[in-house]
């Protein structure tokens, strides 16, 4: 099998100041396969919307440490330097960064069952860039202005490797 890997850019504004769209690379090791993310306005447009809830709880358990509760899981979250946390734990950064990539291999093996796509040997690593500078207060945007996902995953032709990452793009919540 020859093995493939997938870089994805995405430049976003984080959570819920999503860009309505955002721009996705995929890099297999053979060809370049480009597009761009689905707006999710204009899906709503299309259908009826059907949204679930998700929730998670958090409280302050002492100067810098969270303790966040959902579905009935229990996570540590310390606060990160520049607002003197003691980044003893994963911070918030760590966890929404584990979300994306933890969510686009769901999304590879799914793809993978559903078309049929050996998908052995799926790892990834995702970055976020940041200006940690306005976390603690500077007068500049705090917000992780680019992503990069790499996926390596035995299996797929590039073909396929470019599909899997447009569905990542397409379907992933985070």
């Amino acid at each position: 099998m020859m093995k493939y890997l997938q870089e994805i850019v995405v430049l976003v504004l984080i959570l819920t100041l999503v860009l309505p769209s955002a721009t996705v690379l995929a890099h297999p090791a053979e060809g370049v396969a480009s597009g761009e993310a689905a707006s999710a306005r204009g899906q709503e447009d299309d259908e009826e919307v059907q949204l679930v809830t998700a929730r998670a709880t958090a409280d302050l358990v002492r100067p810098g440490r969270v303790l966040i509760s959902a579905r009935g899981n229990h996570y540590i979250y310390d606060s990160v330097p520049p607002i003197n946390g003691p980044n003893e734990e994963v911070n918030p950064l760590d966890g929404m960064l584990s979300a994306l990539i933890a969510c686009g291999m769901y999304i590879y093996e799914a793809v993978g069952i559903e078309q049929e796509i050996e998908t052995s040997n799926l790892s990834a690593t995702v970055q976020g860039e940041i200006d940690p500078r306005g976390v603690a207060g500077a007068p500049v945007n705090p917000r992780v202005r680019a992503f990069h996902v790499t996926m390596n995953v035995d299996g797929p032709t590039p073909e396929e490797a470019a599909m899997m990452a447009a569905a990542f793009s397409q379907r992933c919540p985070i």
